[in-house]
């Protein structure tokens, strides 16, 4: 799986995370593009973190949801 996960600059003079295209979040002011840059960072460590095992949901009555 490929994750797009970019920082780019805002046509209004901040700065933002984007995942596929589609803006996450904003900042503005002097610190906007690390700020950016470091959400970035954390959201790739947690969409590629691999988990130990596997998650078990169950959401009512007997379905059972399992999530990777």
């Amino acid at each position: 799986m490929t994750i797009d996960l970019r920082v780019v600059s805002a046509p209004d003079g901040g700065w933002m995370v984007a995942l596929d295209e589609q803006s996450l979040a904003g900042f503005y002011g002097p610190d906007a593009r690390k700020l950016a840059e470091s959400h970035r960072a954390v959201l790739v460590e947690l969409l590629t973190e691999v988990p130990e095992s596997p998650l078990y949901v169950a959401p009512s009555g007997l379905d059972e949801i399992r999530i990777h």
